[in-house]
Parts: C-alpha cells; sequence; structure tokens
C-alpha cells in the first residue's frame, strides 16, 4: 500500500503539469523536479514521501487494532 501511496503522487505530478502529453514531456518533468537516484531513475521528494506516510498510517493501523 505504501508503494501504490507512492505512486499515485507520481500520478498527481504528471497531472498538475499540463505541459506533460508525452513520455519525453514526462521525462524532462522528472529530470526538473526529481533527484537522480540511479541513472535511469529518478524520484520525488513528495512521492517518497507519500509513501512513507502511508506505511505509518497503516504501521498506527495495526497497532491500535491490536490493542482493541
Amino acid at each position: 500500500m505504501g508503494s501504490i501511496g507512492h505512486e499515485l503522487r507520481h500520478t498527481l505530478e504528471v497531472i498538475a503539469e499540463p505541459s506533460v502529453r508525452s513520455d519525453a514531456a514526462r521525462f524532462f518533468l522528472y529530470e526538473r523536479i526529481g533527484r537522480h537516484e540511479t541513472r535511469s531513475v529518478r524520484e520525488t521528494q513528495a512521492a517518497t514521501d507519500a509513501g512513507a506516510t502511508v506505511r505509518r498510517e497503516l504501521l498506527k493501523f495495526n497497532r491500535e487494532a491490536k490493542s482493541k
């Protein structure tokens, strides 16, 4: 689920950028807003944070469910 939150954030990043209408435009968007993870992978802090937030919320929910 954390990965889904991460990827959904990427979807929002692309939707918010009206100029992105092709894979090439998406590539250049991530060149501009992302950081280089590897030679071919770009990542954004917003997507990393979204995935981490979902994971924390799931852990919190599971702990609360177990305590009931």
